[in-house]
């Protein structure tokens, strides 16, 4: 039977009690209505779930019968015999634990209402079969999986270690285990062991047993190191020579043995002088007067091919013995004369004549010797001696004659048209001069200063005679004569005058018609008389009908001198029966000659304008005239209009009427004196173009800009071109060369230029420097040099280089930042050397394994300035000084950089040398090692200004793990933190020697030093201010140790220590030896700081005296020398 929801089995239930059957009276109640029910049953149904008690297992309980749902409830429901079957509607999934832990076993599920004795809830139990194996147990070295979770022994976090057995580091891997580096294993884990007797487990020549040798280690654990143990093997020892001149040489004799080198002895024994440090195998041999040999090689001075050829001198040949070498001779150096007559100059031009050197004085010579080798000869020579020169006079007319007129040229050599004569009276002519004979022509021929008739000496064949002309008409009488060159006033050569009284009449004249009827040619007759008259003299002479005083044209005229009756002398009148017309008419516009021209109206010039119309030429006959052809006539020429205004008549297009377009001749086609774009009315449809500003003038528009119609160029300012992708960078265009600036050099919508180098010199285009640098490669690096100002552009790319800044203002970018571009020396060389007056400025570059056996491992910068932003110097190793960078005598400021896993002598990162100054903001010094400071050096002079700076894992083998300041600098740090630094003897984090400090807001974290200081060691002023240290260790003074003379103080105000450990003063050591020496701690919190032997606060000594003290939380003491603290 299909089971039923219990609801439903009840209403059924209520539903048969009133089907027929025996009848039973009673009333049901169903659901409040008060509905009144006669039943009547044959079998009693108790729980009226539709079962009768003979069928129904509990007739008292209408959930319980043959359609009852099995539940998990201790009631057999559906009444077939069984109660809490798996199958229960509830049942849940429970899990077999045979080893009765309380953890089942996953692989073996099963359905139940309850779990029951052998069964869990959970299937966690990894082995069944084991009671004691489950989630519950404990961990244990049994190479079982205890708590199933999956690690077995030292797998297990949760392992109970005392199950194992003790084993101590070994770092070094010598078989020799750290005491105080124990751990609990159930097996030896990697680089631990069961021993324990390692001194040193940073070294595996360090452990009991070994052989002690010279190397700064105590190698067989007996607490003595080199030369204070005696059992080192003496073979490792050195000889050291005595230097009595400290220069790093020594001599032979005195030798000693042994580790390490003691004061004033030297490795070398080869100093030839040891009394003088500047004579050593080192030395440069130079020359001197006593010969000395500088570089002990037992040659001195000329005997020496070293020697510097800058401190010898040059002896040239003199030939002639004037104490002036040869010119020509290259020189030969040496040291001392050498004595073959040779001298130190080269000044002789002419070694073979004594006559001739500097000191000779230069004289006028036909040879033009160069006397005074000047270079120069004779006149070409300013210092010749003026008295051997010659005075030279201008010869114009080449007669042999100087100009007696003209300045004298004072020469060695004669120019050309020069004599040494200047008695030539005229040197413009060649017959002129004093060998010359006077005659008649006006000039002083023989130049004595006389001419023509006023010279004795004149040739009278060449006089003339003379006649009295006294009417000065150019004819003479006959009765008066004289002779000479010249005529004599009123003087003429002709003697023909018939009348000297009247000029007008002599045999010359013409006999012409005159009123006086006077004989003008002197023939006896006058006039009319004279056959000879002058008939051009005559009258033509014209009848006058009409009285106007014009004569008739058409007439004969009657020629003589005299006019016969009613004639006149013109022929003038065109009608002389109209006195209106004659000459002396106007011309008017009326088909009549109106002026007896014989031309009528328009080919009159005559004509009266005002009479006539304007005409202008119409060649294009677009019915407009050229103004500029205008003619003013009577009757219009063919192809004119009196319509004017074109200006342009030789095209109909061209005309007032016409509308102006756009045109490459720029013409004005309506004629307004407008043309194109100056013409409001132009037509741009037509040929207009499109033009777009180009605001950075490089030919290329402005790609962004909205184009403008002109018919031409609006300007300069204007292109036709809209690619231009930024119109304020000349630089920036189509045209350009892409370069590595991270713009968009050649608007092709990309900046990309990885492996790409560009040179940018302070003026001028950039320069492509990629195949400059690209030839680099790994081990045989780009060799550059840059003594010239400018920027070097570096994408994204490895670039290696040796490169060297001499004297120049350069700045290297790296433009896609530290993480792309890459200056790398591959371990074999270092990548920048900044000189002398550089000035540099660095940014977005990596140098990364640089190497080289002096300073400065990836760049080394001497007497110059160096700026960098964005910098990273990764493992670059020097054998000297600055595994990364290294400073000498020069400022540095560093901003966003990083110097990690460097090495060095000192200044694993870097070191400051040379009164340097270093300025160092948010920088981070990640495990740099070397001996003295690991992560930073400033030394000798030298200052700091480091300020959010982070140190972490950087180790000094000796002293400052983080920073060493050494000899006569100071520093300041703020905002800065240490953790994790390591120095072997001293200042774990920071030591300080001969340097004032000032720290502020620095943390310094889990440092450690294997003798004093573990976090700070100064023997100079300090100020902490808010300075915390937490968990530094060290034998001596966990955070702090002071070595103080007189004047030191130590001042630390605020900040916190805790934690920090050491033998001796768990906080501070205070070795005061002087009254003036002080710690002074104000307001400064303690706690958890430990000393394992004592004075878990504050060590004191002050020389003779020890005392300890534990330190309140917090508190203010001062510790005094020679006076405690207190």
């Amino acid at each position: 039977m299909t089971a039923r929801p219990l609801f439903t089995a009840f209403v059924f239930a209520v539903a048969a009690a009133g089907c027929g059957g025996d009848s039973v009276e009673g009333k049901a109640d169903l659901g409040g209505v008060g509905t009144t029910v006669t039943t009547t049953t044959a079998d009693l149904d108790g729980d009226g779930d539709g079962y009768p008690a003979s069928e129904d297992c509990d007739d008292t309980d209408a959930s319980v019968s043959p359609e009852g749902v099995e539940v998990c409830d201790g009631i057999d429901n559906d009444c077939d015999g069984e109660i809490d079957p798996p199958s229960a509607l509830d049942a849940q999934t429970f899990f077999t634990d045979a080893d009765g832990d309380g953890f089942g076993d996953a692989a073996s599920p099963f359905d139940a209402c309850e779990p029951g004795p052998e069964g869990a809830e959970n299937d966690l139990d990894c082995n069944d079969g084991d009671a004691l194996i489950s989630p519950d147990a404990l961990e244990v070295c049994d190479e079982v999986d205890n708590d199933c979770d999956g690690l077995v022994d030292d797998a297990d976090d949760s392992l109970d270690r005392t199950t194992g057995g003790v084993y101590y580091a070994d770092e070094d891997g010598d078989g020799y285990g750290d005491p105080d580096n124990e751990a609990f294993f159930c097996e030896a884990a990697m680089g631990f062991v069961e021993d324990n007797t390692d001194c040193n487990d940073d070294f595996d020549t360090a452990y009991p047993g070994t052989n002690e040798i010279c190397d700064d280690l105590d190698n067989d654990c007996d607490g003595l190191i080199d030369d204070e143990d005696d059992e080192v093997d003496l073979s490792t020892q050195r000889s050291f020579y005595p230097d009595l001149d400290g220069d790093g040489f020594g001599v032979p004799d005195d030798a000693i043995e042994g580790c390490s080198l003691p004061s004033g002895y030297s490795t070398e024994a080869t100093d030839c002088n040891d009394e003088d440090s500047a004579i050593n195998p080192d030395a440069t041999e130079v020359c001197d007067e006593l010969d000395v040999d500088e570089d002990c090689d037992l040659l001195s001075d000329d005997d020496d091919p070293s020697v510097d050829a800058t401190t010898a001198t040059a002896y040239y040949a003199d030939a002639d013995t004037d104490s002036f070498g040869d010119r020509s001779d290259p020189g030969t150096l040496y040291c001392d004369d050498p004595g073959d007559g040779s001298v130190t100059n080269a000044d002789d031009c002419d070694d073979g004549a004594s006559s001739v050197n500097p000191d000779a004085t230069e004289v006028c010579d036909e040879g033009d010797v160069d006397e005074d080798c000047s270079g120069t000869a004779d006149d070409a020579d300013a210092g010749v001696d003026p008295s051997t020169r010659t005075d030279w006079y201008t010869d114009g007319d080449s007669d042999g004659f100087g100009d007696r007129s003209g300045t004298a040229t004072s020469l060695c050599n004669q120019p050309s048209g020069t004599v040494a004569d200047n008695t030539d009276c005229d040197d413009g002519a060649v017959a002129v001069n004093p060998d010359a004979d006077e005659v008649c022509d006006d000039l002083d021929n023989d130049c004595d200063d006389l001419v023509d008739d006023d010279d004795d000496s004149l040739d009278a064949t060449t006089a003339t005679a003379w006649y009295a002309d006294g009417d000065s008409d150019g004819y003479g009488h006959l009765s008066d004569s004289v002779t000479a060159c010249d005529a004599p006033g009123d003087y003429v050569a002709d003697n023909t005058d018939c009348n000297d009284g009247n000029a007008s009449v002599n045999p010359g004249e013409t006999e012409v018609c005159d009123d006086a009827d006077t004989d003008e040619d002197c023939s006896g007759s006058a006039d009319d008389s004279d056959a000879g008259v002058d008939s051009s003299t005559f009258t033509d002479w014209y009848p006058d009908s009409d009285t106007d005083t014009y004569g008739d044209a058409t007439a004969s005229a009657t020629a003589q001198c005299d006019a016969p009756s009613g004639s006149v002398d013109n022929a003038l009148d065109c009608d002389d029966s109209e006195s209106a017309i004659n000459p002396d008419a106007t011309e008017i516009c009326d088909s009549v000659d109106n002026d007896c021209d014989t031309d009528i109206d328009d080919d009159d010039a005559s004509l009266d304008t005002t009479t006539t119309t304007a005409w202008a030429p119409d060649s294009d006959t677009d019915g407009y005239g050229d103004d500029d052809g205008v003619v003013e006539l009577c009757a219009a020429p063919s192809g004119y209009t009196s319509t004017l205004g074109d200006c342009d008549d030789s095209d109909g297009d061209i005309n007032p009427d016409a509308q102006e377009v756009c045109d490459a001749a720029d013409t004005d086609e309506d004629c307004d004196g407008l043309v194109d774009d100056a013409d409001d009315s132009v037509d741009l449809s037509t040929t207009a173009g499109l033009f777009y500003p180009d605001s950075d003038g490089d030919g290329y528009g402005d790609d962004g800009a909205t184009a403008e119609l002109y018919c031409d160029s609006p300007g300069s300012e204007y292109v036709t071109d809209n690619t231009d992708c930024d119109d304020d960078d000349e630089k920036v265009n189509p045209g350009e060369v892409e370069v590595c600036n991270e713009v968009d050099d050649d608007c092709d919508a990309s900046t990309s230029s990885a492996g790409m180098a560009y040179w940018m010199p302070d003026s001028g285009a950039a320069v492509d420097y990629t195949s400059t640098l690209a030839v680099g490669t790994s081990g045989s690096p780009a060799v550059v040099s840059w003594g010239t100002d400018g920027t070097l552009n570096l994408c994204q790319g490895t670039w290696y280089v040796d490169a060297t800044v001499a004297g120049a203002t350069l700045t290297i970018n790296g433009i896609d930042g530290s993480g792309a571009v890459v200056l790398d020396g591959d371990f074999s060389n270092r990548m920048l050397d900044i000189e002398s007056g550089s000035n540099v400025t660095l940014s977005g570059l990596t140098f990364s394994s640089g190497s080289t056996s002096g300073d400065g491992g990836a760049v080394r910068v001497e007497d110059a300035e160096l700026q960098g932003s964005d910098l990273v110097f990764d493992s670059n190793a020097s054998d000297g000084y600055g595994g990364g960078l290294f400073a000498l005598a020069s400022t540095v400021d560093l901003a966003d950089c990083v110097f990690e896993d460097n090495e060095s002598e000192a200044g694993g990162g870097l070191l400051m040398e040379d009164s340097s100054d270093l300025t160092v903001e948010r920088c981070r010094f990640t495990d740099n090692v070397s001996e003295f400071g690991g992560g930073l050096n400033i030394y000798d002079g030298s200052t700091m200004t480091l300020s959010d700076g982070t140190f972490s894992g950087n180790e000094a083998g000796s002293y400052g793990g983080g920073i060493r300041c050494f000899a006569g600098t100071s520093i300041s740090v703020s905002d800065t933190s240490f953790t994790g630094e390591f120095a072997g003897e001293d200042g774990g984090a920071v030591e300080l020697v001969s340097c004032g400090s000032t720290f502020t807001n620095v943390t310094v974290t889990s440092s450690t030093a294997g003798d004093s200081g573990g976090a700070f060691w100064t023997s100079s002023d300090i100020t902490l201010d808010n300075v915390s240290v937490d968990g530094a260790v060290a034998e001596a003074g966990g955070a702090v140790y002071l070595s103080y003379g007189a004047g030191d103080v130590a001042e630390v105000s605020g900040g916190d220590y805790s934690n920090n450990e050491a033998d001796y003063g768990g906080v501070f050591y205070t070795y005061l030896t002087s009254s003036s020496a002080y710690l002074l701690v104000d307001t400064t919190t303690f706690s958890g700081n430990v000393a394992n032997v004592t004075a878990s606060g504050v060590r004191y000594f002050d020389g003779s005296s020890y005392a300890a003290y534990t330190l309140a939380s917090p508190t203010s003491f001062t510790c005094r020398g020679f006076s405690g603290c207190y």
